[in-house]
């Protein structure tokens, strides 16, 4: 088959096959099947309609109108600040969960529609690489092999089996479908159809935000069109000119404004474990980044070991220009660049594929910017579809033994995939099967290596049978990830957790000592969490309060959304932080929880010591405490909080004159369990008195 007989086919070819056309989107189906027995894993809870800590996702939970999910961030229903803005993509999840799992399927169920939506994606994104290819006048055969490779491609099982991955199948479609759109102007109705690939181009930046590599791809796209049909580059510039800035122009500017809105408040520092080029001098970063990319390539032909999890140490940092890695990946990435920019008039596939590898991996690369990630196998979903082009792109120049022995290879690289795919989609079945099943893959990261402690920790309580076990196992797995990162902030914390666990008091004080003066300590995005942790020690040993207190309050201000944190201050803060201090903690506390049931008793609290003495101050205690004993469960009600408001509230109707109401609440607190004996003694003399 030569490339001029390639270019002189049409999509109206495939039709007449169209039962290979269906085989091969089965066969993409089948390939990620084992993926619908999946639950929930790692970020999968973006999805779930419940969050990590038990509650309604606001988002998720209930379906909202279409403003609400594209004028807020992405984790907002998990209730953390993020700069991430993929409204198309949590937009689907409630779409999803209102309209599917919610009327229609049991509450273990929940995960089943979201699991049967990707694998139906990443069968349209296969059926799209098929157009895609015949677009580019590549033939009928060579089409369906790109597809196929793309379709079932190893690499691709953390997109389609992970329910977030959605961001990226939905980026894919949507970017593939503006394509198409635009392409459909040249024969009828062009307005319409370039509306269309504009919303298109729309929908793909609100997928995911690497979706903007769009907006470059096109006109390579469209280039590459021209040149194989054996047009001047120039006139195809000229005449589609107006028709791309239509198409690109107006959805990008519509969703930067969105995303500039929706973001504009927000800080979002990363983690050195989650990313270090974050840190890193420009220099590092960028020859890290170009060793990575050459690293996803090899992933992208040799898609084996796979992890959900990479950083240091098993993908170290690039300090030197004479790294291997770094001078390997360069070669490579110059001599296919290269080979382009040399005559690309008579390589416009070859062109195309480069565009595809390095455009869409451009903006995830860290080479122009440090994200959120070092690396990641998600990122490659559709950059993979540059080396999936290229056994098509060779066929038609080989000699027949070549391409037979290229075929050959093909074959059993899909059989392989598919292998893979069957054994690596049960993995995502929940957060313990995939974290046992990286670590063993990835045995050098030492994320990793923690998570895993933590997995097995977790067993220890659900697995009583083989406690023994996982409690050894928890603990080599968290020395493996100090060895391997000697400056692991969370490593540590999670020791001293552990240790704090096994009733180990002054070993577990000990590490978090170390951990608050470790060098990492800012970088790690733990300060809050280890000086919150020390902070709780400290409090509860009488020649340590005082700089307990100073630890929670550093932690508060660090995080002023964690109210467990607020509470132990202001439960410990009496005497050491002023009267104005602790005010200013309750006003602050009530902006980011208003009519929080334990800052209610707290503020109740302040009132009656430093409220002063008057009706009008007795009148808002009862307001205020009232409301907290009609929500509060009759179990919590013994809690020490709650006696102390007890009398509290009791006081107040007293000097209201409402002595029965009063009587009834000093009673209460004669007879409550979690009554102190100095408690149940004061509430009898008052009961004397009134």
């Amino acid at each position: 088959m030569t490339a001029s007989h390639a270019t002189s086919e049409s999509t109206t070819a495939i039709v007449s096959s169209r039962w290979t056309v269906v085989a091969l989107l089965a066969l993409t189906f089948l390939a990620f099947v084992p993926a619908l027995a999946n639950d929930f894993a790692l970020d999968d809870t973006l999805a779930r309609s419940t969050t990590n800590g038990g509650k309604p996702d606001r988002l998720v939970a209930e379906l909202h109108s279409p403003t609400t999910y594209f004028t807020t961030q992405y984790w907002h229903g998990e209730e953390q600040d993020s700069r991430l803005y993929r409204p198309v993509t949590i937009y689907s999840y409630a779409l999803t969960y209102n309209l599917i799992a919610k009327p229609l399927l049991a509450p273990e169920s929940e995960a089943l529609p979201h699991h049967m939506i990707n694998l139906l994606l990443n069968v349209w994104a296969t059926w799209l690489v098929l157009w895609f290819m015949l677009s580019l006048g590549v033939g009928r055969f060579g089409a369906l092999l790109t597809a196929a490779l793309f379709g079932v491609h190893a690499l691709h099982s953390e997109v389609v089996a992970g329910i977030v991955g959605r961001a990226e199948l939905l980026s894919f479609c949507f970017g593939m479908a503006a394509l198409q759109c635009f392409r459909r102007a040249d024969s009828s109705r062009p307005s319409l159809w370039i509306g269309l690939s504009a919303l298109s181009m729309f929908a793909a930046f609100g997928s995911k935000e690497s979706g903007i590599a769009w907006v470059g791809f096109l006109p390579c796209w469209v280039l590459g069109r021209a040149l194989l049909g054996g047009e001047s580059a120039a006139e195809t510039m000229r005449r589609n000119a107006v028709r791309m800035l239509l198409v690109t122009v107006p959805a990008l500017g519509l969703f930067l404004t969105l995303r500039h809105g929706a973001i504009e408040a927000l800080t979002d520092s990363v983690a050195y474990q989650a990313n270090p080029l974050y840190y890193a001098d420009w220099s590092t970063r960028l020859m890290t980044a170009i060793e990575l990319w050459g690293y996803g390539l090899y992933k992208c032909v040799v898609p084996i070991s796979l992890s959900s999890q990479y950083g240091i140490p098993s993908t170290p940092l690039v300090a030197t220009a004479s790294n291997v890695g770094f001078l390997g990946a360069l070669a490579i990435a110059l001599i296919w660049l290269g080979t382009c920019s040399f005559r690309p008039i008579r390589r416009p596939l070859l062109c195309v594929s480069a565009a595809a590898f390095f455009g869409f991996g451009f903006i995830t690369s860290n080479v122009p910017f440090a994200i959120g990630t070092m690396f990641g196998e998600r990122l490659f979903y559709a950059p993979s579809l540059g080396v999936c082009m290229l056994p098509a792109i060779l066929l038609p120049h080989l000699p027949v033994i070549l391409r037979r022995a290229l075929i050959t290879v093909c074959a059993a690289w899909l059989i392989g995939c598919i292998t893979i795919d069957w054994q690596r989609s049960p993995d995502w079945r929940d957060n313990q099967t995939l974290i046992l099943a990286d670590v063993e893959a990835n045995p050098n990261c030492a994320v990793l290596q923690l998570k895993a402690a933590n997995v097995r920790r977790f067993l220890m309580g659900a697995d009583s049978e083989q406690r023994e076990l996982h409690a050894r196992k928890s603990w080599e797995h968290l020395r493996l990830a100090q060895k391997l990162d000697p400056d692991y902030v969370l490593a540590f914390r999670t020791e001293s957790m552990f240790l704090s666990d096994e009733g180990k008091k002054a070993e577990s004080l000990a590490v978090i000592r170390h951990t608050v003066k470790m060098r990492r300590l800012e970088q790690s995005q733990q300060e809050a969490n280890v000086r919150a942790a020390l902070g709780a020690i400290l409090v509860s040993q009488p020649e340590t309060h005082r700089a307990g207190v100073d630890e929670l309050r550093r932690a508060v201000e660090l995080r002023p959304r964690e109210l467990s944190w607020r509470l132990l201050l202001l439960q410990n803060a009496k005497g050491i932080l002023t009267p104005g201090g602790i005010r200013d903690l309750l006003v602050e506390g009530q902006k980011h929880a208003r009519g929080h049931l334990g800052l209610m008793t707290m503020q109740a609290d302040y009132l009656a010591e430093h409220g002063g003495r008057g009706p009008e101050n007795d009148e808002t205690i009862v307001q205020l405490l009232g409301t907290v004993f009609g929500a509060v469960p009759k179990e919590r009600l013994h809690g020490p909080m709650f006696i102390r408001a007890r009398l509290q509230f009791a006081n107040s109707l007293a000097n209201l004159g409402r002595k029965e109401d009063a009587r009834r609440n000093y009673e209460f607190v004669t007879s409550a369990s979690g009554a102190t004996a100095a408690q149940k003694a004061q509430a009898q003399l008052a009961i004397k008195k009134l």
